[in-house]
């Protein structure tokens, strides 16, 4: 017989809950952790989808599911028309569902709870408990914190890409840094000039990273690697996975920090330690307790001051900004002018370079970090070790085997095959998605022969046909919703009896002894042979680093486009 507990089990519903963000990318971040142990505590019971500021934050996270909902501008409307729409008065937008059995909630960390921002003075409670209390709130049911951090996963694709600094033929390790912020929030900065002073002391042994949004306030540094507005959303996870340590004040990249998995061993083969070193410089703005992670170096003066006495002021600006903002009129008690037109809070200025110098020092000095060796920044790659090349390999086989004399290359990155394939006298081009790989300064061929195309919007069409198209890591070029444009792309641009060659992207890392990637072939050989193409071969190629001892992989397909009938996308 069928105890009540177990026919309750059985009758219970799975609950469809669309969580709405449109926050800062740093709230967003926190938000992660509450979806993770919602799951882990609830296995089951519900179904989650997220829309938020910085979708990119959810990609590959396995507790998202995406929900059939669209959003609207808001406008003049200021109740539902029916069921099937949610309004969110604050973000003025309006949602509506597809699915009437969708739930929506509004996310927020404020309101009268105990982990609520508003109470965070006194009670004990870190940022990413507000999330959590607040979901559990609106769902009815508790959700405990089981990491002290975000949740942010990295793709074994994404894992395996080289970061932007090494594909610069920079091999050293790096901190990523972040000298300035957001025009909202000008109370978080701290003086540029002391980030300089870090900066030097450490030239030649450590190599710093600046980052942040063009359209912030971030005054350039000297003797770094400078990424200012050249990195999105994803690019900027990927280039922390990739970090030794993050320098900043309380923001998206102190967040990220913690989140982000730490890769697990760096430039020189050397293994690193499971957490990400991080130096944040907090002021008296905010409770420790509130935004420091547990493995963080988080420098405060929280009760230094009158103002920050019982616990972050909470002030947003250092000057005003003039964007008929309300923060405008929340100006920091204790401003001091540290630049002809840069005034910080005095919180901040009593955080000196030489405090920061040895909170950095101790991740050193206690063994868990090593420093570069002296000048290995400047040197180029191909003098520390020997690099494999799996492109230009493949490229040499294709050459031998089909004598193709011109080249489309899919997704062509900064031009490497193109170039491999000039020198070799093939007539090369390339396509590329987004303008921000193709305009970047290091582009290594001619602009002429690079084209843009968006797969979302059309397909392509050149002025002539090639004999051999070319495209590495098509999963990332065309999701399901793309694979259409895609095809019909490579099919429009291929002369007749021409090449397609598809391959995983070169820098994969796998162990040694794995096997092909047989769902990745399988999947791709069924989207392109009923196509009009006939599949040739799989190859599985494996190089070697020497240096550093890894296999790389790299599964490959080659079909031949036929003159038989295609089938209609």
């Amino acid at each position: 017989m069928r105890t009540t507990g177990h026919m309750a089990e059985i009758l219970k519903k799975t609950r469809k809950i669309l969580l709405f963000n449109n926050l800062s990318p740093g709230d967003v971040v926190a938000m992660t952790a509450a979806v993770r142990d919602l799951h882990r505590a609830h296995p089951g019971e519900f179904v989650i989808g997220v829309h938020s500021s910085a979708g990119e934050i959810w990609d590959n996270n396995p507790y998202i599911t995406k929900l059939p909902i669209k959003l609207e501008p808001l406008g003049d409307q200021t109740e539902a028309g029916s069921k099937h729409e949610v309004l969110i008065k604050r973000a003025k937008v309006k949602i509506v569902l597809d699915d009437p059995e969708i739930e929506v909630f509004d996310c927020e960390y404020s309101g009268d709870y105990p982990a609520s921002i508003n109470r965070c003075n006194t009670n004990a409670f870190h940022f990413i408990h507000g999330y959590a209390h607040d979901i559990g709130r609106k769902l009815g049911v508790k959700i405990p914190i089981t990491e002290y951090n975000g949740d942010i996963h990295i793709s074994e694709q994404e894992r395996g890409w080289m970061s932007q600094i090494e594909e610069r033929g920079i091999r050293s390790n790096f901190w990523v840094v972040l000298g300035g912020g957001k025009f909202d929030f000008t109370a978080k900065w701290w003086d540029p000039a002391q980030y300089q002073k870090v900066i030097d002391h450490f030239l030649e042994r450590i190599l710093f990273v600046q980052c942040g949004e063009v359209s912030h306030h971030h005054p350039r540094l000297k003797n770094v690697i400078d990424l200012v507005g050249k990195t999105d959303i994803r690019q900027f996870i990927r280039l922390i996975y990739h970090a030794d340590g993050v320098l900043c004040p309380v923001t998206f990249a102190m967040h990220l920090a913690a989140a982000v998995p730490m890769r697990p061993f760096d430039n020189y083969g050397r293994r690193k330690p499971p957490q990400r070193a991080c130096v944040v410089l907090a002021g008296g703005r905010e409770p420790t307790h509130w935004e420091a992670y547990p493995f963080h170096q988080y420098i405060h003066s929280t009760a230094s001051l009158p103002c920050c006495r019982d616990g972050g002021c909470w002030k947003s600006r250092c000057q005003k900004v003039n964007d008929n903002d309300p923060k405008d009129e929340n100006l920091c008690d204790s401003r001091i002018k540290v630049a002809p037109d840069l005034f910080i809070p005095k919180c901040q200025t009593m955080i000196r370079a030489e405090t920061v110098i040895g909170r950095i020092k101790l991740y050193y000095s206690g063994g868990l970090f090593q420093y570069n060796e002296v000048n290995d920044y400047s040197k180029p790659v191909v003098e520390r070790r020997e690099r494999p090349q799996p492109d230009r390999h493949c490229l040499r086989y294709l050459i031998e085997h089909f004598c193709p004399t011109s080249l489309l290359d899919v997704g062509c990155d900064r031009g490497g095959i193109i170039s491999a394939a000039l020198e070799q006298g093939i007539d090369a081009y390339g396509l590329g998605q987004g303008t921000r790989i193709l305009f970047t300064d290091d582009v290594r061929v001619p602009k002429s022969r690079l084209s843009v195309f968006d797969l979302s919007l059309d397909h392509w069409k050149s002025p002539h046909q090639f004999d051999l198209v070319w495209s590495a890591r098509p999963d990332e070029l065309a999701g399901p919703e793309m694979c259409a444009n895609f095809i019909t792309t490579i099919r429009e641009n291929l002369c007749s009896e021409g090449v397609l060659f598809l391959t995983r992207d070169s820098t994969w890392r796998v162990p040694a002894a794995a096997e092909p990637d047989d769902e990745w072939i399988s999947r791709w050989t069924a989207r392109i042979s009923e196509q009009g193409f006939q599949l040739l071969e799989t190859e599985s190629l494996n190089v070697r680093a020497v240096a550093t001892d890894e296999q790389f992989k790299r599964c490959a397909l080659i079909f031949k486009k036929t003159s038989f009938p295609l089938v209609t996308i």
